[in-house]
């Protein structure tokens, strides 16, 4: 999920996408969803993405689907540091 303005900077046409309703904790709200390339490492990632009809989204989410199962991360808080490789990559 990405900030509509992004996805019209992209030059998409928002509503032209899949429609899709979702509901969090504050809500419904509607989004579509739109086949994109994410480039990472890199590597290039087939996935669908979506853009909320609304303006103003505050965060922009990665989800699990055609984007985490892909890669390996590793979050080491205590030395502030970030590790971030493709999942078939040697360790």
């Amino acid at each position: 999920m990405f900030a509509r303005e992004i996805g019209e900077d992209l030059g998409l046409d928002i509503e032209a996408g899949a429609p899709m309703t979702l509901e969090t904790l504050t809500g419904k709200f509607i989004a579509y969803g739109h086949e994109l390339t994410l480039d990472l490492l890199e590597t290039q990632f087939y996935s669908t993405v979506y853009f909320p009809a609304e303006r103003g989204l505050r965060r922009n989410l990665l989800g699990r689907e055609g984007w985490l199962q892909l890669v390996r991360l590793a979050i080491i808080d205590y030395d502030e540091e970030l590790y971030l490789s493709l999942y078939n990559d040697q360790i």
